[in-house]
Order: structure tokens, then C-alpha cells, then sequence
């Protein structure tokens, strides 16, 4: 059995095995390699667990590879070849129905997604190396990531909490896509940082996680019963735990286990109760159809009333510093040149300024940020319009900005 890693609580990322119950191994004990195909009409020569997980069929057969690369996909990490694969129609139908039924199982179901469920979008990620990959075919060219909407999977999945089937969601992206697709952000963990949340800026690969992000993601790494893992290498990352510790309650018979899904490789494969190579997309549509899930369209517009919303000032549960207090209300108000004060977060403290909003209803805030400690600086950042239907109906423990008067001494 491998050791539990030791490791700062919160650091970003782990270098060794992180509570794996046991290696990767062949019948014989010794350690598998990873296959590394260069020929795209080839199949995965892999073990069954890694190529179907421990619930696959005996008689599906093995994933073809789709799109070859002799490059890591994640360089410097525990990463598998960029090589990538994908199960035949007839298998991946059975193995979408498996899912679908773990799911309706499932009384406390969590998403474990990293870049790859955004690549379709537009935005890029880092894993993705071989010259004709199928996960960046048809992903439009954005001229910025804060223009990128919601994938098939982003609104299925906010379909699935809807539902009452999906509780919970740990994001190792920071694009707002789910928020977009109307998940709600008070069932969300931005584990790595947030383009629309000022109070949680995007944490470094050398950073230290938030406490109480972390402190948040050990709790539901306990409550999971079964993780779906999508489009992410689980490289090493501290944040990888609520993965693995699914898939270890379930080989004890505690949890239903891990699900893991995309194109290429992870380390875990083998671990898993199911394992899917396909684009995320193609999954979360079949799923849809398995589960008669009802989609979104379009961006999610908070639910807040249209005069609060048109107006930017609104009534919210929290006392003046940002906490949730009982009978306490105060205002918060987010038009042009309004004030506010960071109250969590590395810039707990910072002051800043309303500056704009945009076309999507985010506002644009520019702060005056300490620098290594030793001067002050304008930083502008987005504060995403569905922090405001969560502070507006109390759903979330605390603000991440307040507002202040004109004449406030720190400004």
C-alpha cells in the first residue's frame, strides 16, 4: 500500500502517490507501463481495469487511438503520453448507460473537471499536443477566454444539479463556464482560482491553495460517493484527492467509486470502477438523452428581480463586513464609481472601484493591490453577475466584496 503523501495542507501540487490504496500493477506485481502508440489505427494495449475500469465488460473491446503524439502531456508531472483514444459507438453507449446508472444511484455524486471540458469552447489547455487532435476540432477561435460560452457538457451537467442528481462540483478551472450554464455558484469550488470572483484569483502551479477552499474540498472528498473525473490529467495535484478517495472508499465497498472521463491517459485509470474515452461532449449528449435531462440555452441571467438587476444596487443578507448575520441587511451597490472592499482572499483588505459593466452583466473592478509587499498598484478584475443572485439570496457564507462610502479612509 502506498504511503498517504506528506505535504503541506494546502499546497497545489503533490509529487508523489496521494492516498492510493495500491500501484498500478500487472498480475504478476510488476509496475505497467504506459503503452506509447504512434500508429492512430491502433488499439489501447492497456489491463482491462485501465481500459474499462473495474465495472467494464469482458466483452467491450479496447478504445482506438485517434490521434498520436511521442509528447508527455503534462511535462514535469506524473502525465502519460499525449496519445489520444476513443471507445467505439457500441461501446461507449453501453458505457454511458453504466454511467447513467451509477448516477441515479449515487445520493452524494461529485464533478472533479479540469481543462479539458473547456477545450471545446475555445479556450486552450495544456494537455492537448497531438497535430490532429479531436478535442480542439470544431472549438471556435475566441479573441478572449472571458468571451467562451458554455460546452454541451457545462450545460448537462448544470442540468444534472438541477435535477437533484449533481451535488456538488470542484472546478479546477477558473472560466465561469458552469455559472454560465446556470450552476450555482454557492455549489461550486474554484479550487485553483476564478476569473470572476476578485476575492479568488487564480492560484500559481508554486501557490498555496485557500484554506477554506481546501478546508471545503476535504469535507466533500468524505461526503463523495462517486466522483466523475472529466477532462483532467490528474497529474499531481493536491486537489486530485477527492478522485482517488472515491475510488478507494469503493474498492472497501463505502462509495459507488470513480468515474473517470477523456481522450487521453491518466495514471489513475486503473483505479477507476469506470473508465470512458471519449470527448466530453459526446458523453454528457448521450447522458442527456439517458437521464431526458432539460438544457439551457444561452447565458444564465441571475434571478434577482429586473429592476435590482438593471439598477446594480441591491439588498443582501450580510452585515457591513460581508458576513451572514441573522436580521442583518445592508447594500451592496455595484454602479459605476461605486466603492468596494475585498473581504477575503490573498487581497483581503483592498480597495477598489466599480469601473464598467459588460455586455454578459460582470462587473469590471479595478482595485489598488499591494505588490510584494512593497507598493500599490490598479488591478482590474470581474466580479461574475452570479455572485449577485448568491449574496442576494443569502446562499453563500460570506461576500466577497462590501460596499464602502466615498469618503472611507482607506480609499
Amino acid at each position: 500500500m502506498a504511503q498517504k503523501a506528506k505535504l503541506r495542507p494546502t499546497e497545489t501540487r503533490v509529487t508523489h502517490d496521494l492516498m492510493v490504496e495500491e500501484n498500478m500493477s500487472d498480475s504478476k506485481g510488476t509496475p505497467t507501463k504506459p503503452p506509447e502508440l504512434m500508429n492512430p489505427t491502433d488499439r489501447l494495449k492497456a489491463t482491462h481495469a485501465e481500459t474499462h475500469g473495474s465495472l467494464g465488460l469482458r466483452s467491450w473491446g479496447a478504445p482506438w487511438c485517434t490521434a498520436a503524439s511521442d509528447e508527455d502531456a503534462r511535462p514535469g508531472f506524473e502525465t502519460r503520453k499525449a496519445n489520444e483514444y476513443q471507445d467505439e459507438p457500441a461501446v461507449l453507449s453501453e458505457k454511458v448507460a453504466l454511467l447513467a446508472s451509477l448516477i441515479r444511484k449515487s445520493r452524494s455524486c461529485v464533478v472533479y473537471s479540469g481543462a479539458g471540458i473547456s477545450t471545446s469552447s475555445g479556450i486552450n489547455d495544456y494537455a492537448t499536443r497531438a497535430s490532429n487532435s479531436s478535442a480542439k476540432a470544431d472549438a471556435p477561435h475566441l479573441r478572449s477566454p472571458f468571451n467562451a460560452s458554455p460546452t454541451k457538457s457545462h450545460r448537462v451537467l448544470a442540468a444534472l444539479q438541477k435535477k437533484g442528481h449533481l451535488k456538488y462540483w470542484i472546478q479546477q478551472n477558473h472560466d465561469g463556464l458552469p455559472q454560465k450554464a446556470g450552476y450555482p455558484q454557492h455549489l461550486l469550488n474554484e479550487i485553483h482560482g476564478a476569473w470572476y470572483d476578485p476575492s479568488n484569483p487564480v492560484v500559481p502551479m508554486s501557490g498555496q491553495l485557500r484554506k477554506d477552499l481546501f478546508q471545503d474540498l476535504r469535507e466533500w472528498e468524505g461526503k463523495a460517493d462517486l466522483c466523475l473525473s472529466l477532462g483532467t490529467s490528474m497529474c499531481g495535484m493536491n486537489a486530485d484527492r477527492v478522485a482517488i478517495s472515491a475510488a478507494s472508499k469503493a474498492k472497501k465497498g463505502n462509495a459507488l467509486g470513480l468515474v473517470i472521463v477523456g481522450l487521453q491517459q491518466t495514471q489513475y485509470d486503473g483505479e477507476s470502477q469506470l473508465r470512458i474515452f471519449a470527448k466530453l461532449d459526446d458523453v454528457f449528449d448521450l447522458l442527456s438523452q439517458e437521464l431526458d435531462l432539460e438544457l439551457s440555452e444561452g447565458m444564465y441571467i441571475p434571478d434577482v428581480g429586473p429592476a435590482a438587476y438593471d439598477s446594480s444596487v441591491f439588498e443582501v443578507p450580510y452585515n457591513s463586513d460581508g458576513e451572514q448575520v441573522t436580521g442583518k441587511k445592508s447594500i451592496l451597490d455595484l454602479r459605476e464609481e461605486s466603492r468596494v472592499k475585498l473581504t477575503s482572499g490573498p487581497h483581503a483588505g483592498a480597495f477598489g472601484e466599480v469601473v464598467s459593466r459588460c455586455r454578459e452583466g460582470h462587473y469590471n473592478i479595478r482595485f489598488n493591490l499591494l505588490i510584494k509587499e512593497k507598493f500599490r498598484a490598479p488591478h482590474q478584475m470581474k466580479l461574475g453577475n452570479w455572485w449577485v443572485e448568491a449574496m442576494v439570496k443569502g446562499l453563500v457564507p460570506s461576500m466577497p466584496v462590501v460596499s464602502v462610502p466615498h469618503d472611507d479612509p482607506g480609499l
